[in-house]
């Protein structure tokens, strides 16, 4: 995107740098010196690509996220701008993403399985019998997780 374009299609979108740069998670000083011509880093570049597309998405025009899918969604474009705090321009790029990572989490390592070991009240009951179904109920909860729809 030229330093040109950007103006143009801040100025057709009838935002204000001041608009803009919140959007973007940046100052306004950084974005009139992108309109004037100064190199742009890749992760601003993707903001911007992000901000100025119409796909629907997760954020303040398209709902607050509330699945843990969504919120992982989130983080991960967070990540890619280089902005944890922003979470606006998710896409089902990131949708995936999330998906692929929370699947990941469905079998349970042996450190999972020590901290419930740790932490579960067995109420009575021998560590054996609970663990016996620790790793179905860890799975059973990232099922639900992927199974929720936002």
């Amino acid at each position: 995107m030229q330093p040109h374009e950007l103006k143009a299609i801040r100025q057709a979108m009838r935002m204000t740098q001041s608009e803009l740069a919140e959007k973007l998670g940046i100052t306004k000083e950084f974005v009139s010196m992108m309109e004037r011509g100064r190199t742009i880093e890749p992760r601003t570049a993707l903001a911007v690509q992000r901000l100025f597309d119409t796909t629907p998405r997760l954020g303040p025009e398209g709902g607050i996220p509330t699945t843990l899918v969504e919120r992982m969604a989130c983080a991960i474009y967070g990540q890619k701008v280089g902005n944890p705090n922003y979470w606006g321009a998710v896409t089902e790029a990131e949708i995936k993403e999330a998906r692929a990572a929370l699947a990941a989490l469905r079998q349970p390592t042996e450190a999972i399985l020590k901290a419930m070991r740790d932490t579960v009240p067995i109420d009575g009951h021998e560590w054996e019998y609970v663990e016996s179904g620790a790793a179905e109920h860890w799975q059973a909860m990232i099922d639900a997780a992927l199974a929720e729809e936002g």
